[in-house]
């Protein structure tokens, strides 16, 4: 995925609260002026992880650390320029809602990226999937800390991957429809 942010721009990270996908937005950035990023999470303590993160790489500048939840973001209408939600989705209870407030806080002609996981369908590659994602032993790891389970964990509860995409569709519909309340 190329975010190719240019000049000026303002982004948030929701559900972003260790960093990652931030400190890729300001590296992915060509030329001396990075966009500026806002890193959303409703959880105060993984934010407080993601800005000693930031401060031990350097990244003192053009990072903003806000608590707040996806289903009710407390920004203004219109205010950035792309919107990023990595392996969040997932852990919001009401996913329309958090579609809504997504393209309530995009400017006109702004970029939504979702990162997600969803059920495998398919049982072959599910099983390969299994197989991959299975914590291996600390022997033969030595040098790592095992992995967590989360990711396959919760990709078993999400809705599975067409489901997902025809709830953000009638929801798109739904914001475009002239009748509909609260269409903008």
């Amino acid at each position: 995925m190329s975010l190719n942010p240019r000049p000026g721009e303002r982004f948030l990270d929701v559900a972003g609260g260790t960093g990652d996908i931030a400190f890729r937005h300001r590296s992915s950035a060509r030329g001396e002026r990075r966009p500026d990023v806002t890193v959303c999470d409703i959880n105060p303590a993984m934010l407080a992880v993601g800005r000693d993160r930031a401060v031990d790489r350097g990244l003192l500048q053009g990072l903003t650390w806000t608590t707040g939840d996806a289903e009710n973001l407390p920004f203004p209408d219109r205010s950035f320029d792309g919107y990023t939600i990595a392996f969040g989705l997932r852990n919001v209870t009401d996913i329309d809602k958090a579609l809504g407030e997504a393209h309530r806080v995009l400017k006109p002609g702004g970029r939504f990226y979702c990162l997600e996981f969803s059920k495998v369908t398919s049982a072959p590659i599910g099983r390969v999937y299994d197989a991959y994602s299975e914590p291996r032993p600390a022997v033969l790891r030595p040098h790592r800390r095992p992995r967590r389970r989360v990711l396959p964990l919760s990709a078993r509860e999400h809705p599975p991957l067409p489901a997902a995409a025809r709830a953000g569709r009638a929801h798109a519909q739904r914001r475009a429809s002239p009748t509909s309340p609260g269409a903008t």
